[in-house]
């Protein structure tokens, strides 16, 4: 066994991983303190890094707004981030696309009462949370009350589906024999 690496000490959270094509891996979450000489700039910020194949963690990125509660809570393989911002008391679900360098692609936002859940496709991205307004992109979508809905995504962000989920989600995933699943 290795020693364990050791992220943070009284503020950070690590919610999701994912596997990279240069075999680091890529861990996503929230923190509160100075991470690998990044200092805090929102209330709370999300935070990307990664561990290389010999246990070094590379250099934090933050995604932040000054009066923000962040957090990365969804990740795939892709680099397609999900997660929520909380500003005021309002919060929204934040869904961003990421290079292999972690340089935003393209990022996008949505009122909810619910952290961003994504998952990737074959050809498309998925996001999953519950929405809590209009949603603009979407026709007829203006729920009476917080709803659950799937999202669907091409390559440069645009919405390319859109469904109402009966139930409140707990999971997302993707499988090529039965394509998007709830849970």
């Amino acid at each position: 066994m290795s020693k364990p690496l050791n992220l943070g000490k009284v503020d950070t959270e690590l919610n999701a991983l994912a596997k990279m094509a240069n075999s680091t891996v890529g861990i996503f979450g929230a923190s509160s303190e100075s991470i690998s000489g990044t200092k805090l700039m929102g209330q709370r910020d999300g935070i990307i890094s990664s561990v290389s194949v010999a246990g070094k963690f590379g250099k934090a990125i933050r995604s932040s707004n000054s009066k923000s509660a962040r957090s990365w809570q969804s990740a795939t393989n892709s680099l397609f981030l999900g997660g929520d911002s909380v500003i005021d008391g309002r919060m929204e679900a934040v869904v961003t696309k990421f290079s292999a360098t972690f340089v935003p692609t393209w990022t996008t936002r949505y009122p909810s009462s619910s952290p961003a859940m994504t998952a990737d496709g074959a050809i498309s991205r998925f996001v999953l949370f519950s929405s809590t307004s209009l949603i603009p992109g979407i026709k007829g979508w203006k729920p009476a009350k917080e709803a659950s809905v799937l999202i669907g995504f091409d390559a440069r962000g645009a919405i390319t589906s859109a469904h109402r989920v009966a139930a409140a989600p707990i999971s997302i995933g993707y499988t090529r024999d039965l394509g998007v699943v709830v849970l």
